[in-house]
């Protein structure tokens, strides 16, 4: 059989080399869609948690999990790292905490987060210029602020430092040691050491979260539940969780889509898209091939071979020609998956697109190659070796074999795929469901991913069942269409009565570009309606893109002028505002019983009012200042509808459904008045111009103890006056000029403002769903190769089977022109049918696969778009199969008939 082995391979060499393309397609299908998920995976992880960077372990507050007791020891973190060092003095650890400076330098002043640097590992930004700083004199900035500043390395700016000694700023001069690539999704970044933070925060220091590294990856749930043993008995433990660097960027994401572990869901379903293609349309050649081969195989038998022998044989040669396929693969999907990532942006370098697949992946890669080969080839050869001598060296199959045959299948195929499809939109209508609860309600169904991953698998049954029944059903319909030809069209009549009378072939090649097209409708239209979705979603939320805010002073007109000046910028609204604070009704009644026992009233550590026997009298909501916003048309700036509120009511930012509708009290200076509560996008309490201005006429409350200061702030908080520039960027902006502007805009404003906004993090989500786009091109192109090789493949071998048929009609005059044409119509014929279920069968499972997702948006504020790409890349399966005929054509036309009659 070794012998024998050699042999095949060396004869059926051109046929192997189809195959081996196709096998080798697949794989680099699935390292491609390996690679874009890891690349993703790494992007989100660096714009995510880059706070976070380099630790196994991190301590923090759990997101949307409310405190019901009092706030934490100041020092609660700090003891946390002390018990986790004292344990392991092996472990890196840092406390990190962030604040805020203004820094300045000739003559310019910018506003920048400062975080500590600890051990390197832990750093959440990479140096481009100098190094980072390592003493107490030292400090780094970002690329943004070293241009607005005019500095470089090696220059001296000032930071202004808040001394709690004297209840003052302080000036401390620092070198630039070094430029920092700016941080994904934020603000303006400087950075010192850690205990140059510590130092200038001295008893206010407070740390928000705890890093710790050198645990190892297969000790991580061990160490994990060790460090929450060793916290457990410290105060106030209840207040912070343990998080693995997994489990922490799955919670950044949930916070950023509202919805469960979507990485989950691009890591399991690409891949195994590409799993199913792969097999399918490798199945698809090895029918075609072995069929062909019945001949050869049913000699071995006539002269001794058993069945089992012949099984052994195929399963060898499909192994051996599996495993130099996969190596070819593989190889194809380094370099698919680095240049794609690359041009997604989700990778910096290409070093680092590269080394984006693990070896595990590759490893994946190979046995996956190996697998789909010897598994598209199991049951074909399964059913040439139980053909007996007699019916393999017949002409043809016994037509009713070959009804049989195609019954069966069509009933298998029938159960798949209605089976699979009903499972699918039954689980998919219940995830809707439960997502639209928990949007509602903010309650996470715990059987939400079985629903997904219910539907996930139901739709790749029903996909199967779909491409079974297509290579069974289609030949009668490309054959019916002959009917719509003239008389005189012989050729195009030829075609399509070819296409009825050989199923088998058909089908083989109607599946595999269906499986082609519905692919690329999915990708294209589950990926544009992402985008279009979280952009809605962004729009709505955070409508506007940069805002300038003054808690103090008001904006004076040269710092609104020469912020307008501001490069980048396409419009900007000056909004006036009060002082003051806003809360529900009842707690205001609250506070005035309070107020009317000022002998048993005091104020707390953090500003509030207590019950006490004796103590210096203090007044609620004292120390708790807000804007209060007037409510205009903001169509100018906003990218979706703000709306104007109407007189008696006021807009709270991020309101409850249940607040809705109820009385709040809305209070500046000495004037309270009573409104009712409905929600607003913006991030300021929104009032009607008729009731601010009724605000505006109050008097300041002058409160003993105050200083000069205090009183003055007093004064300016009951003036309206422009207190909010909101602005709006040019559409061209990227994400570096975004990061200037941020640097840029405070610079000009020339007084104490600072600057918030959704514009990084529009930034962010934007590359983000740019490099869900480039992957959906990129294993778009790779599915388009793939049908081609399965429609290359079926009709070369198609010409092959129909070598004296061919020669038949040479012989009866049809020109290699013609002959070339009729196997063009027929590929024609086969790609509008598949043109059609494909379409209708992309869509359908882009919208199942949709609503499917665990993300809660997705099901409240759905958008389906079907971008003309997609109906372009589909009607350009046409142009495959065209140019797929082209090979197949020229060879049949290049056989004389002499030759063609002559083969057997």
């Amino acid at each position: 059989m070794k012998g024998i082995l050699r042999a095949d391979l060396r004869k059926n060499v051109k046929s192997y080399a189809a195959t081996a393309l196709a096998i080798a397609l697949a794989v680099a299908f699935l390292l491609t869609c390996l690679g874009l998920t890891e690349g993703l995976k790494m992007t989100l992880s660096r714009n995510l948690t880059e706070e976070a960077a380099g630790a196994d372990l991190i301590v923090s507050t759990p997101n949307g999990v409310p405190y019901d007791g009092e706030d934490p020891e100041p020092d609660y973190l700090q003891k946390v790292a002390d018990q986790a060092h004292k344990a392991h003095p092996e472990w890196k650890i840092l406390t990190r905490s962030a604040m805020s400076l203004d820094l300045s330098a000739n003559r310019k002043t910018v506003s920048a987060s400062v975080l500590g640097l600890g051990n390197p590992v832990f750093d959440p930004s990479s140096v481009v210029e100098g190094k980072r700083p390592s003493s107490e004199t030292e400090i780094g900035i970002e690329q943004s602020n070293a241009k607005t500043l005019g500095v470089k390395v090696g220059d001296t700016l000032n930071a202004e430092i808040y001394d709690s000694a004297t209840d003052d700023t302080r000036t401390v001069p620092l070198k630039v040691s070094g430029i920092y690539k700016a941080r994904p999704g934020a603000f303006p970044t400087s950075y010192v050491t850690d205990s140059l933070v510590k130092a200038w925060a001295g008893d206010d220091y407070l740390a928000n979260i705890v890093l710790i590294s050198g645990v190892g990856a297969t000790h991580l749930d061990a160490a994990k539940a060790e460090l929450k043993e060793l916290i457990s008995h410290i105060p106030d433990a209840g207040y912070y969780e343990v998080f693995t660097a997994d489990q922490y960027l799955d919670r950044a994401v949930d916070t950023m889509v509202g919805g469960q572990d979507v990485l989950l869901v691009l890591a399991l379903v690409f891949p195994l898209i590409a799993g199913v293609t792969a097999i399918i349309v490798v199945s698809v050649t090895y029918n075609v091939l072995f069929a062909r081969r019945r001949r050869q195989l049913a000699l071995l038998r006539a002269v001794g071979a058993t069945s089992g022998q012949l099984r052994s044989l195929v399963a060898r040669e499909t192994l051996l020609v599996g495993a130099v396929s996969a190596v070819l693969g593989v190889l194809a999907g380094v370099i698919f998956s680095a240049i794609a990532c690359r041009i997604a942006n989700l990778a910096d370098t290409w070093g680092q697109a590269f080394t984006v697949l693990n070896w595990q992946s590759l490893l994946a890669g190979f046995l996956c190659g190996t697998v789909i080969s010897f598994l598209a080839g199991f049951a074909p050869s399964r059913r040439v070796a139980q053909v007996t001598p007699i019916e393999a060296l017949a002409t043809e199959d016994k037509l009713s074999r070959r009804r049989k045959h195609r019954t069966v299948r069509a009933i298998f195929g029938s159960i798949l795929f209605f089976g699979g499809t009903a499972t699918m939109v039954y689980a998919t209508l219940q995830n809707h469901r439960l997502m639209m609860s928990v949007s509602e309600q903010g309650d996470m169904d715990t059987y939400t991913s079985n629903f997904f991953l219910t539907a996930m698998f139901a739709g790749m049954i029903s996909f199967l069942g779909l491409v079974m029944l297509t290579s069974i059903v289609l030949p009668y319909v490309t054959s019916a269409l002959g009917v719509f030809s003239s008389p005189a069209a012989v050729t195009w009549r030829l075609a399509a009565e070819n296409t009825g009378r050989n199923p088998r072939r058909t089908g083989a090649t109607g599946a595999a570009l269906t499986l082609g097209i519905t692919l690329m409708v999915l990708l294209l239209v589950g990926a544009a309606s992402v985008d279009a979705t979280g952009k809605k979603l962004i729009d709505e939320h955070t409508p506007v893109d940069l805002q300038l805010v003054s808690e103090g002073e008001p904006l004076s007109q040269t710092t609104i002028a020469n912020v307008k000046a501001t490069s980048g910028l396409e419009h900007t609204i000056a909004v006036n505002g009060l002082l003051g604070s806003a809360f529900p009704w009842g707690e205001y009644e609250k506070a005035q019983q309070l107020l009317s026992q000022p002998e048993k009233l005091t104020q707390d550590e953090n500003g509030g009012c207590v019950i006490a026997a004796t103590s210096e009298p203090c007044e609620p909501d004292a120390n708790y200042r807000e804007l209060l916003l007037e409510s205009k048309d903001f169509s100018a700036i906003s990218h979706s509808q703000i709306p104007v509120i109407a007189p008696g009511h006021v807009g709270i930012p991020q309101l409850s459904d249940e607040e809705v509708g109820k009385p709040y009290a809305v209070r500046s200076g000495d004037k309270v008045l009573k409104l009712t509560a409905e929600k607003t996008p913006l991030d300021f309490i929104s009032l009607n111009p008729q009731d601010l201005a009724g605000l505006a006429s109050s008097t300041q409350v002058v409160r003993p103890a105050q200083t000069h200061a205090d009183q003055e702030l007093e004064r300016n908080a009951t003036v309206l006056a422009p207190r909010v520039l909101l602005m709006r960027i040019s559409p061209d902006c990227s994400f570096s000029d975004i990061e200037q502007l941020a640097s840029d805009i405070p610079a000009a404003s020339e007084q104490d403002a600072y600057i918030t906004g959704s514009a990084p993090d529009r930034a962010m989500f934007t590359q983000i769903t740019q490099g869900l786009m480039w992957g959906a091109f990129a294993m778009l192109g790779v599915s388009v190769l793939v049908a081609l090789v399965g429609v290359a493949n079926t009709l070369a071998l198609s010409v092959m089977e129909r070598r004296r048929e061919n020669g038949m009609l040479r012989a009866l005059g049809m020109t290699k022109g013609r002959l070339q044409g009729m196997l063009a119509i027929e590929a024609l014929l086969t790609a509008l049918g598949a043109l059609v279920v494909g379409v209708l069968a992309g869509l359908g499972y882009a919208i199942a696969g949709i609503n499917a997702l665990p993300v809660t948006e997705l099901a409240s504020a759905q958008v389906i778009v079907v971008p003309p790409l997609a109906i372009a890349a589909a009607a350009l399966t046409i142009v495959v199969a065209l140019l797929a005929s082209i090979g197949p054509a020229r060879a049949a036309a290049r056989v004389t008939p002499v030759e063609a009659l002559a083969h057997d």
